[in-house]
């Protein structure tokens, strides 16, 4: 399984069709949007980036124990 942050726009429908294999189900594409400002403060960037990806590796291992998945 592969987990990564990356800074440019993703085709949701080619992604899909790269990790979808055979008998898989639906997929769920999440896709988000950060606000211009907090209050008065202008928003210049997000740092989250080390956190999120080791929580992101930490369910991805999760799954792979707990659900078969499919190889494509």
């Amino acid at each position: 399984m592969k987990v990564e942050i990356v800074d440019q726009v993703l085709p949701s429908p080619q992604v899909t069709e790269q990790i979808k294999a055979g008998p898989d189900g639906p997929v769920c594409v999440s896709h988000g949007m950060v606000r211009n400002n907090t209050r008065v403060w202008p928003t210049f960037y997000l740092d989250s980036e080390a956190m999120v990806l080791a929580q992101m590796n930490q369910l991805a291992a999760q799954a792979t124990e707990r659900f078969v998945l499919g190889e494509k």
